[in-house]
Parts: C-alpha cells; sequence; structure tokens
C-alpha cells in the first residue's frame, strides 16, 4: 500500500550487523599489522651491530677501548702490557674513580696506541660483580659514548672477570642495546646511535653464539617497547 514502510527483514539486519563487524575487524587486523611491520622495520634499521673479536686490545683501532675495573684495584682487568707512561695515567685513573659503580674515566691516549680514547669502567667491589652490575655499567657506558658521538666502541671481556663468559656477554649485550633504545620515528631530530661495538675475547668461537642469542632477546624487548 502507498505510504507504507517496508521494514528490513531481521535476517537482513542481522547479516549487516556481522558485515559491519567483521569489517572493523579487518580493518583493525590491517592496521595492527601495519604497525608491527614499521616497527620491526624501524628496528631492524636503528639495530647496532655487536661481534666478537680475538685481538690485542692494545692493537685495536678504534675510537675507544674500555676496561672494566673493580672497586680498589690498582688496575683494570684485562689490561695488557703498554707504553709506561699510558699505564701510569690508566693506574691513576683507576686510583682516583676507585673503581665505584657507575663510574667513568677517559683517558686520551696520544696515538701512543691505535684506540683514540681509554675508557674505564667502574664495577664496584669485587664480590659483588654479578650479571646485573655489568649490565648497568654496560649500559652506562654506552650512554656516554653515544653522547660523545662515537659511532663505534671496543669492550675487553677478560678471562679473569668473576663472571662467566656466557653471562658477562649476555649482560654487556643487554646493557648496551637496551640502554640506547630510543622511540624517535615521529621526532624531526634523531637521536645519535651507536652502529657498532666489538667485544674484544680470548675465544671468539664460543662468544658468538652467545652475542647471537642475547642480541635477538634483547632485539625483542626493544621492538615490544615499540609497539606498547
Amino acid at each position: 500500500p502507498v505510504g507504507e514502510k517496508n521494514p528490513i527483514p531481521q535476517d537482513t539486519h542481522f547479516m549487516l550487523v556481522i558485515f559491519t563487524h567483521r569489517k572493523i575487524r579487518y580493518l583493525s587486523i590491517c592496521i595492527t599489522a601495519q604497525v608491527i611491520y614499521n616497527s620491526a622495520k624501524n628496528a631492524e634499521k636503528n639495530s647496532m651491530m655487536i661481534s666478537a673479536e680475538n685481538i690485542q686490545p692494545e692493537k685495536k683501532k678504534t675510537k675507544a677501548v674500555c676496561f672494566f675495573v673493580a672497586e680498589k684495584s690498582e688496575a683494570p682487568f684485562g689490561l695488557p702490557k703498554i707504553d709506561p707512561k699510558l699505564l701510569a695515567a690508566i693506574k691513576q685513573s683507576a686510583k682516583e674513580t676507585k673503581g665505584k659503580r657507575g663510574s667513568l674515566h677517559i683517558i686520551h691516549t696520544h696515538g701512543i696506541i691505535p684506540a683514540e680514547k681509554i675508557i674505564l669502567v667502574g664495577l664496584g667491589h669485587i664480590h659483588k660483580i654479578n650479571h646485573e652490575a655489568l649490565r648497568a655499567a654496560t649500559g652506562s657506558l654506552a650512554k656516554k659514548t653515544r653522547d660523545m658521538g662515537l659511532g663505534e666502541f671496543a669492550i675487553v671481556l677478560p678471562d679473569k672477570l668473576p663472571l662467566k663468559a656466557d653471562a658477562g656477554v649476555n649482560a654487556m649485550v643487554e646493557g648496551a642495546s637496551l640502554s640506547l633504545y630510543s622511540f624517535d620515528k615521529y621526532k624531526r631530530e634523531k637521536s645519535a646511535s651507536v652502529q657498532n661495538i666489538s667485544i674484544i675475547v680470548s675465544d671468539k668461537t664460543k662468544i658468538s653464539h652467545h652475542i647471537s642469542r642475547a642480541r635477538t632477546v634483547s632485539e625483542g624487548v626493544n621492538f615490544a617497547r615499540s609497539i606498547a
């Protein structure tokens, strides 16, 4: 009849609701997938290279070679035979900083060795050196080198450190990777980044696997932070 409304059948209305709901779900999945993809690409682009190297620290050409030092210790862990003048400067710096946890001291080599600088990193009392102490110290070191504008540096992981090599490597990689994380995708000015870290060890083959595994874990954590 003229003027009578023709209501939409109940089953048709139900189908429209289902269609709309599915469309919204599909769009949400697409947007989430795009966000995850962009974050992964951004993380891959900004990820640093961390590798093991078997070389004498005094022969390493780098912006800075870094040594860990325990509290009240006369010299850092893994310090090789070196020029007497430079050795005296290193020992004096270790004495002044006292190897306190979190302390950092920079020594310019003035061309005596290929490394431009030596950085002493305090770990605190030798009986309290553990995974967390090493992770925190490496994190502080990584931030310091970034603030100094150093694109790369090397860290000496000595055999006499009171931690197993695998635990030491895990702590160092985690400390560097997690401390340097910065989500600056939407910032005009990007943060300066450290591109390459060399871990100087006596046995490169045994350490490389642990570096790779620790990097995977750290990058996963940073990726989760970027999409949170």
